[in-house]
C-alpha cells in the first residue's frame, strides 16, 4: 500500500508537486484536477512503479528542467513500512501488486484509435487469462521459441548444404550412396570438359587481319606532270607571266582566270572598251579550255595522292600491327607463334621520300600548268619508294597468312562434343565427393536432429494448444458473460460475440471476438474498414469504446484471485460517459474499493469526485472515508498537490449565496461583508427561479420579478406573494447598491455591518418563510 507521497519534482508538469507536506494516501484517495493539469503523469508515476520501469519517467521529464526526475514514496509491505525512491533513471523497487487502468491500458489491451490491432488482441488475452491458462501460454510461447530456433538453425543447415548438393535436390542429396574411385572419374571428365569448353572460345578468338597494299597510278600522274599546251602562243604566256609578275598576290593567275567569264567589251572598273588590247587577247589564249582542264586534272592528283597515300597511312598501319599482336597474343595459350612486325622506322622513310618528291612536283606543276615536269629521276624515285613500301606490306602479309594458316589447323584438331552434358556429370559427381566430407556428414547429422528436434516441438505444442484452447475457452466464456453484464449495466446498446482466440500472429494466441448490435454481428475489422463497412472504428461512439475498454478492465479485477492485495488505480474513468453510466462506475467501485488493498481514482469531474466520495462513505456494504485531493495550478504554471474542498467546488451559485449569508447570520468570522452584501439580491432571485421556474423567465432579476408580482392577476401563482411585495421592495432598495448594473459607483458605498446583518437575517427570513 501506497502511504504517502513524499517527493515528486520534474515529471511533466509536476515540477515541484509536494511543495509543504507529504500527501497521505488512505485505503481510498482520490485525486481531482482540471485536464491538463498531471492526473494522466501522476497514473504513469504509479505504473512506471509497478513494473519498474524507469525510462518512460526519464521521457516525460518536466521539459523547461534540467534537473531530473525525482520521486519518493512511503509504501507498506505487509507490517512493514519503508521508503522508496526514485532517482538516477531508477527506481529502487517496484510493487507488481498495482494495476492501472488509463490511456495507456486502453491502447495496449483493447484499441487504439479507430481500430483493434493484433498487438491489441494478443494483449487482451493475456490479461483476461487466468494463473493456469497463462502458465499454459507461457508454456507454449517458450516452445514456440524453440521451435522458431530449431526452424532457424534447420534454415541454415539447410542453406549451407545447399552450398554442397550441386544439381540434386536435398532429399536426393541425403539419399545418394557413395561412389568409389570418384576422384578418378572427376578427373577423366574434367579433362574432356576443358577440351570442349576450350574449343568454344576459341571458336570466339578473332584471327588477325592482312594489311592493305598501296594502290595509285604513277604512270599516270607523271603523264600529266609532262602535259603542255602547244596552241598557247609563247609571246602570250610570256606576256601573261610578266604582267603576273608587275602584281604580287600569289593567287592573281587564279583571279585572272576567273575573271575572265565576266569580262565583256568594256572594261568592268573604268567602262572603257577594251577590244583590241594586246593583254586581253593574251589572256584569252592563256585561259583556254584545254588549259582549264589541265589544271582540274593537277588539282585531281594531288587530292588522289593525298586519299590514297593519307598523312595517317603510317599510324594506321601501327595501329593494325598493335591489334594483329594483340590477337596472336590471345592464340598463343593455345599454339607455338610468335609476333609479327615491320620496320616501321625504315617504311615510314620510303614513306616520306616518296611522299615528299611526288607532291614537290605536284605543287611545281600546279604554280606552272604549262612547264613540262616529271623528270625520269623523280619518277624512278617514286617508284622505286613505292615498290619499297608495297614490297614491306607484302612481306608482312606473308608472314602473317602462314601464321594464320597455322591457326586454322589448330581449329580443324579441336574436340567437339556435348559439353551442357558433360557438366551436369561433373557436378553430380562433385555432389557425390562432397558427400563424403567429414564437414558435409556432420552437417547432415545436425540437419536432420533438426528435423527430429522439429517435429518434437510440432507434436507438443499440438498438445499443449489443444490443453490451453480448453482452458482459454472456458475462461473467456466466463469473461464474456461478465463483460456484456457490466456492458448492459452501462445501458449500452451492443454487446461482444464469439469472444475467441485465433492463432493467425505467428503461431501465437490472441483473442478476437465480434460485436452484436441490435441483432447484427459487426467483426472488428482495420482502421480502412470504417470507410467501407460497418467495423469497430464506425459503430461504437468514444462513450462506448471508452465503456467497452473500462468493462473489460473491471471483469477481469473481479475475477482476480489475488484482487485483496490488489493497488487499483482508475485515471479518469468516466471521460466521455454519460450520467447513468458515470453512477453505474461510482457503484461498481465503491464496490471493488472495500475489496482492494488500495483504490486511487483521478478525474476531472468535480460531481463525480463528490458522489463518489458519498457513496463511499455509505454503510453498505462498509462505511469508507476516503482521502480527496486536488492537483491545481501553480504560480509557475506547473502543478502541485493541495487540499480539495469538493463541497465548495460542486457547488452552485445558489448554494454559494445561501451557505455565505447563512454564515454571516450566524456569526461566523472571516467573512467579507462586501462579498454577503453583493449576494443578497442574487440569493433571492435564484430562491424564486427554483420556486417559480415556469411563471419567472431564467436570467430576470430581482427588481423585474417585483414587477411581475405586483401585476400578477388571480390565476397566476406569483399573485400568492403580494403580501411580501413590500418586504421584496424594501430588501432590493438596500441590495441593488451594491451592484453596478444598478449603482455605478457600487464599490465606493460603505457597508454599515449592523445594517447588513438585519438585511442578510430578512432575505433569509424569506428564503425560510416559504
Amino acid at each position: 500500500m501506497i502511504e504517502k507521497i513524499i517527493k515528486l519534482k520534474n515529471v511533466g508538469l509536476l515540477a515541484d508537486a509536494v511543495p509543504l507536506q507529504p500527501i497521505a494516501l488512505d485505503e481510498a484517495t482520490i485525486f481531482y484536477a482540471e485536464n491538463g493539469r498531471g492526473k494522466s503523469t501522476l497514473a504513469s508515476i504509479f505504473h512506471s512503479f509497478s513494473i519498474g520501469d524507469g525510462q518512460r519517467l526519464v521521457a516525460k521529464q518536466t521539459i523547461d528542467s534540467d534537473d531530473p526526475p525525482e520521486i519518493e514514496f512511503i509504501v507498506k509491505y505487509g507490517s512493514t513500512k519503508r521508503t522508496v525512491t526514485f532517482s538516477n533513471s531508477n527506481w529502487q523497487d517496484s510493487l507488481p501488486s498495482i494495476i492501472v487502468f488509463d490511456s495507456d491500458f486502453v491502447d495496449k489491451n483493447v484499441y487504439s484509435g479507430f481500430e483493434v490491432g493484433n498487438h491489441q488482441k494478443k494483449a487482451l488475452l493475456e490479461f483476461a487469462l487466468g494463473g493456469v491458462a497463462v502458465n499454459l501460454k507461457n508454456e507454449l510461447n517458450q516452445i514456440n521459441e524453440k521451435h522458431k530456433l530449431a526452424k532457424d538453425r534447420n534454415k541454415e543447415l539447410e542453406s549451407n548444404l545447399n552450398n554442397y548438393r550441386g544439381p540434386f535436390s536435398l532429399q536426393e542429396f541425403l539419399d545418394l550412396k557413395l561412389m568409389e574411385d570418384v576422384d578418378q572419374h572427376l578427373e577423366e571428365l574434367k579433362q574432356k570438359a576443358s577440351s570442349i569448353e576450350r574449343s568454344e572460345h576459341i571458336e570466339k578468338i578473332q584471327l588477325p587481319i592482312n594489311l592493305e597494299p598501296l594502290e595509285f597510278d604513277l604512270g599516270y600522274a607523271f603523264k600529266i606532270f609532262r602535259t603542255s599546251l602547244d596552241e598557247i602562243g609563247e609571246n602570250a604566256e610570256s606576256f601573261v607571266k610578266e604582267h603576273f609578275c608587275e602584281h604580287s598576290s600569289h593567287d592573281i593567275e587564279n583571279w585572272v582566270s576567273n575573271g575572265q567569264d565576266l569580262l565583256s567589251e568594256n572594261c568592268p572598273f573604268c567602262g572603257q572598251s577594251i577590244s583590241g588590247l594586246e593583254l586581253i587577247q593574251s589572256y584569252r589564249s592563256y585561259f583556254s579550255k584545254e588549259y582549264k582542264n589541265l589544271k582540274l586534272k593537277i588539282t585531281g592528283l594531288e587530292a588522289s595522292f593525298k586519299s590514297n597515300i593519307p598523312h595517317s597511312l603510317r599510324s594506321d598501319i601501327q595501329e593494325r600491327l598493335k591489334s594483329n599482336n594483340n590477337i596472336l597474343d590471345m592464340w598463343m595459350e593455345y599454339i607455338e607463334i610468335s609476333q609479327i612486325n615491320l620496320d616501321l622506322s625504315s617504311f615510314g622513310d620510303n614513306l616520306d621520300a616518296f611522299r615528299d618528291t611526288f607532291l614537290k612536283v605536284v605543287h611545281t606543276k600546279k604554280e606552272n600548268p604549262l612547264d613540262v615536269l616529271g623528270s625520269n629521276e623523280d619518277f624512278n624515285k617514286c617508284n622505286g619508294a613505292f615498290d619499297n613500301l608495297n614490297s614491306v606490306l607484302s612481306e608482312y602479309n606473308d608472314e602473317l597468312n602462314l601464321t594464320i594458316k597455322r591457326i586454322q589447323e589448330y581449329k580443324t584438331s579441336l574436340i567437339l562434343g556435348d559439353l551442357d552434358s558433360l557438366i551436369d556429370k561433373i557436378e553430380k559427381l562433385e555432389a557425390n565427393k562432397n558427400l563424403g566430407s567429414v564437414y558435409v556428414q556432420e552437417s547432415i547429422n545436425a540437419y536432420q536432429k533438426t528435423v527430429v528436434e522439429i517435429k518434437e516441438l510440432d507434436n507438443k505444442k499440438k498438445g499443449l494448444r489443444k490443453e490451453l484452447n480448453q482452458e482459454m475457452v472456458e475462461t473467456l466464456e466466463r469473461y464474456k458473460g461478465r463483460v456484456n453484464e457490466l456492458i448492459s449495466s452501462f445501458n449500452a446498446n451492443f454487446t461482444i460475440d464469439q469472444l475467441k482466440t485465433d492463432y493467425r500472429s505467428q503461431g501465437n494466441p490472441r483473442s478476437n471476438y465480434n460485436l452484436g448490435i441490435r441483432g447484427q454481428s459487426v467483426k472488428l475489422g482495420k482502421r480502412d474498414d470504417m470507410y467501407t463497412d460497418h467495423s469497430f472504428g464506425n459503430v461504437l461512439s468514444e462513450a462506448d469504446k471508452r465503456t467497452l475498454a473500462f468493462a473489460f478492465f473491471i471483469a477481469k479485477l473481479e475475477d482476480d484471485p489475488n484482487l485483496q492485495d490488489r493497488i487499483v488505480i482508475l485515471d479518469d474513468p468516466v471521460s466521455s460517459l454519460d450520467l447513468n453510466r458515470r453512477s453505474k462506475t461510482i457503484k461498481i467501485i465503491a464496490d471493488l474499493t472495500v475489496r482492494c488493498k488500495q483504490f486511487i481514482v483521478l478525474s476531472h469531474d468535480a460531481f463525480f469526485v463528490r458522489d463518489l466520495r458519498e457513496e463511499l462513505r455509505a454503510p453498505y456494504p462498509r462505511s469508507i472515508e476516503p482521502q480527496v485531493h486536488q492537483i491545481g495550478r501553480t504560480g509557475a504554471e506547473y502543478s502541485s498537490f493541495s487540499n480539495c474542498n469538493i463541497d465548495s467546488i460542486c457547488a452552485s451559485e445558489y448554494y454559494y449565496n445561501y451557505k455565505l449569508i447563512k454564515d454571516y447570520s450566524d456569526g461566523v468570522m472571516g467573512l467579507s461583508s462586501r462579498e454577503v452584501a453583493k449576494a443578497i439580491r442574487p440569493l433571492l432571485e435564484g430562491y424564486l427561479h427554483r420556486k417559480f421556474p415556469f411563471e419567472i423567465q431564467r436570467r430576470v432579476m430581482f427588481g423585474k420579478i417585483i414587477k411581475s408580482i405586483e401585476e400578477a392577476d388571480s390565476s397566476s401563482l406569483l399573485a400568492n406573494l403580494q403580501s411580501e411585495i413590500s418586504e421584496f421592495k424594501a430588501i432590493n432598495n438596500y441590495a441593488k447598491i451594491f451592484h453596478h448594473d444598478t449603482n455605478p459607483d457600487a464599490h465606493n458605498v460603505v457597508i454599515v455591518e449592523v445594517e447588513l446583518s438585519k438585511f442578510a437575517k430578512r432575505a433569509m427570513n424569506v428564503v425560510h418563510k416559504a
